[in-house]
């Protein structure tokens, strides 16, 4: 993960202020100043035409870009944001989008009142880019789909609602700024073991494996392989032999009650499994 902190060089005594797009543009802001999101903006810009000056602004901003390669000013310097970037705005930084040549883009953008921002929060004049994981950004766009929605529709539990999306936004932030993929895939191979144990008589484990976790083949074969260099298919057949073979040395079940619980509906296709396994049938296991 690319991560990026530049301490801020301007000076505090500059006006905050806040530049609106045209109003033909998508964006939102409270009624009330006690709203935890003081903004919101989304969809598509040019701002080679509509370009805003470089200002400090009352709250943290959070830009993530969808599309494009954008160029942005910070603290006086121009920079070159790409396609997946989140862009964290302290308070009292410099910032504003340039007048240039093909200066468009695609993004979310939340402004928040006040923000936990773990180790930015020591120095809010700052700024900070990071490129994280697909996951984050995917669970950022939700939290944006969330805010923008209930923006749209308030009522006398909005508030409650967008604290609620507040302090999500606050912990995927802190993640993606401590670069957590390795603990988050640790996770996931942990519940997808536990959950093959559970279920070693199922006819289908990788397919109804990966609903449960709500990721693609592939991304579970990935985690498998990086984790013990074997594929979960092949950690499946190796958990169940296993299994079968500690259930036929207890000696207290037949072993073709012992097929039946691993899931075989065949005595045969569970003996020629387990020779395939073992080399031997499992009655010289008995």
């Amino acid at each position: 993960m690319l991560s990026r902190f530049v301490m801020a060089t301007a000076s505090r005594t500059r006006k905050s202020q806040l530049f609106l797009p045209q109003k033909d543009r998508s964006y939102w802001q409270p009624d009330s100043a006690n709203m935890p999101l003081q903004y919101l903006a989304w969809g598509r810009r040019n701002f080679e035409q509509e370009y805003l000056p470089a200002c400090p602004h009352q709250g943290w901003t959070g830009l993530l870009i969808q599309e494009g390669r954008p160029k942005i000013t910070l603290n006086g310097e121009v920079i070159h944001l790409t396609r997946g970037t989140l862009a964290l705005i302290g308070p009292d930084c410099l910032f504003g989008w340039p007048s240039l040549a093909e200066n468009r883009c695609k993004f979310i953008l939340w402004m928040w009142h006040q923000l936990d921002a773990g180790p930015l929060q020591a120095a809010p004049s700052g700024y900070s880019l990071v490129a994280p994981e697909k996951s984050y950004r995917e669970a950022l766009v939700l939290n944006h789909d969330l805010c923008r929605k209930e923006a749209q529709a308030m009522d006398d539990y909005s508030t409650d609602y967008l604290t609620a999306c507040h302090l999500s936004f606050q912990v995927l932030l802190r993640r993606a700024l401590e670069n957590d993929t390795d603990r988050e895939s640790n996770d996931t191979f942990a519940r997808a073991t536990e959950w093959i144990d559970e279920h070693l008589d199922s006819k289908n484990p990788i397919a109804r494996l990966c609903d449960y976790l709500n990721i693609s083949q592939s991304s579970l074969y990935r985690i498998f392989t990086e984790r013990i260099e074997i594929s979960p298919a092949e950690y499946f057949r190796n958990r169940k032999m296993e299994q079968a073979r500690e259930l036929i040395r207890r000696n207290d079940c037949q072993i073709k009650e012992v097929a039946h619980k691993l899931g075989y509906s065949q005595f045969n296709d569970f003996s020629r499994a387990y020779r395939q396994h073992y080399g031997k049938p499992p009655s010289d296991d008995r």
